[in-house]
């Protein structure tokens, strides 16, 4: 039997963050939680309203300037 699984990696300048969750809606979601937290610290303007925007605009931002990267990958287990 073989589990996919979604391992979501936030790397900033203290270091990487690592969670792997059961499913890609639960791991783009730890994605845009990490942006609408942060985003006052990078930007002067509004969020947009919609989380997935908002986050594409945070993250598309931040790996420009190197500052911080997430990245999700699809794994499979065998089990």
């Amino acid at each position: 039997m073989t589990q996919t699984v979604y391992v979501a990696v936030y790397s900033s300048k203290y270091g990487d963050e690592v969670a792997v969750f059961n499913n890609i809606k639960a791991a783009q979601t730890w994605r845009e939680d990490i942006a609408q937290e942060y985003w006052s610290d990078y930007f002067e303007k509004e969020k947009p309203e919609s989380k997935e925007d908002s986050a594409n605009i945070y993250w598309d931002r931040l790996s420009q300037f190197g500052e911080e990267f997430f990245s999700i990958y699809e794994r499979k287990l065998d089990q």
